[in-house]
């Protein structure tokens, strides 16, 4: 039997995430949403000299530290939506796979500065548990 793959789509919204100039045209419910893999790619396209790479920055390094228990800046957790087709649900209660898909968004775009890459193995632990010798 084929597997048909289906990648996830996760929206986060926060008010300190950056204006999304295509928010509307997706149907997202304000200007400062985006889908994540969007979000990291957008950042990456426009380099790391840009506004945009600094604040993907920003939203790897909060999920990480959220993801080992020691972030402690007292911002409010992302309103998260997955898409299924072209329709937006909330997302409740599955904070560590949002971060986790963050994180993996992230490594994915070269958003992760090369010197930190050294230091996510506990990440890629957490995320995939023991590596296999």
């Amino acid at each position: 039997m084929n597997q048909v793959y289906r990648a996830i789509k996760l929206v986060i919204c926060r008010p300190d995430l950056p204006e999304n100039p295509r928010w509307r045209e997706q149907n997202y419910p304000y200007e400062n949403c985006w889908e994540i893999d969007e979000f990291f790619e957008a950042a990456s396209k426009a380099g790391r000299e840009s506004s945009l790479y600094a604040e993907a920055r920003r939203i790897f390094w909060e999920s990480y530290w959220r993801l080992l228990g020691r972030y402690r800046r007292g911002k409010p957790f992302f309103e998260v939506y997955e898409v299924v087709d072209t329709t937006l649900k909330p997302v409740h209660d599955r904070q560590k796979w949002v971060l986790e898909n963050i994180i993996v968004s992230a490594m994915a775009h070269d958003i992760v500065p090369p010197e930190a890459k050294a230091y996510t193995y506990r990440v890629y632990r957490k995320i995939y548990g023991p590596l296999a010798h």
